[in-house]
């Protein structure tokens, strides 16, 4: 799962995507696009003029960079929804979509957001009608949008990638995520993508995500088991491409340190997740978050 949603994958954000605030103040254009800053920390966007009743727009939430499609056109209920996309009148990649209202939001992976910051125009096709954009100087007015939440540039993001941990495998660290004062761990998996970070309180969060979900914002009942001890159900979050329980719980945590394999079932299906060499990356991380904290003095 190489590609899972890059920022989102490592921080909680405190607010929905479909519950953004009312007011917005202008804060610059950029060619056609124009940029936008609203009443939550780290929320701005990039728009571009109404095709057919339907708004285009980029916008950074937190972290995250999201394609959002919005129009009174649309009624939905909360739930996945398949949308296809052409940048330049390339073949249509279909990719879930977060529906929500009126609003339509698709993740802005690597894979979309390279071609569409040269890119001219962008079709989608949302059941059987097609939209396209004039999305030209794309690259400034993602930048610009960034910018104005306070957030690296779109390429910078990807220039200090996770680093390798001596002796965790298939671990590794990050510890610049945007957004984010604590540093997190990650390693990509066959069926789904494992992530731990502490919170304010110095509790694991574990995360599990694959890059081809997108899920409304729901609490759900999962179950977590360790190699083959019982399995513990939990409370679990849901949030776009992630299933996220707190283990707070101290016997969990050190059950963890001693796992080789992690088994989630889940409304979404039973997954299966390698853990080897996590205690010597819990001590990385561990290593992290106290470097990042004194620098923070």
């Amino acid at each position: 799962m190489k590609n899972l949603i890059g920022a989102l994958a490592w921080g909680l954000l405190p607010w929905c995507l479909f519950a953004l605030p009312v007011r917005a103040d202008t804060v610059g254009t950029v060619g056609a696009w124009t940029i936008e800053k609203f009443e939550q920390p780290h929320t701005c966007d990039a728009a571009v003029p109404v095709s057919d009743n339907v708004q285009l727009a980029i916008a950074v939430l937190g972290p995250q960079l999201k394609l959002i499609f919005s129009s009174p056109d649309f009624h939905l209920s909360p739930a996945t929804y398949p949308v296809a996309i052409s940048i330049d009148g390339s073949k249509n990649v279909t990719v879930n979509a977060l529906g929500e209202g009126g609003v339509y939001a698709v993740a802005i992976v690597r894979g979309l957001g390279m071609p569409l910051r040269s890119a001219s125009t962008l079709a989608v096709t949302i059941g059987n009608k097609t939209y396209t954009f004039d999305v030209r100087q794309a690259d400034a007015a993602m930048d610009a949008a960034s910018k104005c939440a306070g957030m690296l540039p779109y390429v910078e993001t990807f220039a200090h990638p996770p680093q390798a941990i001596a002796g965790a495998g298939e671990w590794k660290l990050v510890d610049d995520l945007p957004g984010v004062d604590h540093c997190s761990l990650r390693r990509n998996g066959e069926q789904v993508d494992t992530m731990l970070m502490r919170n304010k309180d110095g509790r694991l969060v574990l995360f599990a995500g694959r890059a081809d979900w997108a899920f409304p914002t729901i609490r759900e009942k999962v179950s977590v088991q360790f190699d083959d001890l019982p399995a513990r159900e939990m409370d679990a979050s849901v949030f776009d491409n992630l299933i996220i329980v707190l283990l707070d719980d101290p016997s969990m945590e050190q059950t963890l340190l001693h796992a080789k394999h992690l088994h989630w079932q889940t409304p979404q299906g039973d997954l299966r997740a390698d853990l080897d060499g996590v205690s010597q990356a819990l001590d990385e991380l561990h290593a992290c978050d106290l470097k990042k904290a004194a620098a923070s003095h």
